[in-house]
C-alpha cells in the first residue's frame, strides 16, 4: 500500500496530465475554432475516473 506521500505525488502527476491534456483540447478550440476529438474527449473522461478510483482506493477488476 503506497503512504500518503507517494498518493501525494501520483495524484499530483496525474492531475497535471489531466490538465496538459485539457489545455491541448482549449488550444485547439481557440486557435482552429473546432471541437476536440471525441476519443480525446474520452481519454480525459477515463483517466479522471481512473483518478476518482485511485483515491477512493478502489482497483480494476
Amino acid at each position: 500500500m503506497p503512504t500518503a506521500a507517494e498518493k501525494k505525488t501520483e495524484v499530483k502527476q496525474r492531475i497535471q496530465g489531466l490538465r496538459n491534456m485539457c489545455k491541448e483540447m482549449h488550444v485547439t478550440v481557440m486557435d482552429q475554432g473546432t471541437m476536440p476529438e471525441a476519443t480525446a474527449v474520452r481519454e480525459a473522461i477515463e483517466k479522471l475516473q481512473e483518478l476518482i478510483d485511485f483515491l477512493d482506493g478502489k482497483k480494476k477488476s
